[in-house]
């Protein structure tokens, strides 16, 4: 029997990557109505993420995102997971081995999984 546990690529972007996700992170912060407690969906969120935000990007596509908290390893990273569409929670943080976001760790790290294209993936 053959094993399919393949190591997960850790996604490493450049320096002008980086930049480009703090700013689509901030850009989607400011289009959607981001609240810090609980995001503008009533979904989703935990003790260390907010609840999904739904925004645009710059070319108008849509995004969801959910941010890491404040105070916490996941806040204090500066952790964003970010995924094309609106997504529901269901779709938005999938099943083990079947997520629906990017992570990224804000530390120029994370998870690329196909889910978000837009500007800075």
């Amino acid at each position: 029997m053959t094993s399919n546990n393949k190591k997960k690529k850790k996604y490493k972007p450049d320096a002008a990557t980086r930049a480009a996700n703090r700013a689509l992170v901030r850009e989607v912060e400011q289009r959607s109505g981001y609240n810090p407690n609980g995001g503008n969906t009533g979904q989703g969120g935990d003790d260390t993420r907010t609840g999904l935000v739904h925004g645009t990007d710059a070319q108008g596509k849509d995004v969801t995102a959910s941010f890491g908290r404040p105070g916490t390893n996941a806040g204090d990273q500066g952790d964003a997971l970010l995924s094309d569409d609106h997504k529901s929670a269901a779709d938005f943080y999938g099943s083990k081995g079947n997520k629906g976001h990017d992570h990224y760790n804000g530390r120029g790290g994370g998870t690329q999984r196909g889910q978000y294209t837009g500007e800075g993936s």
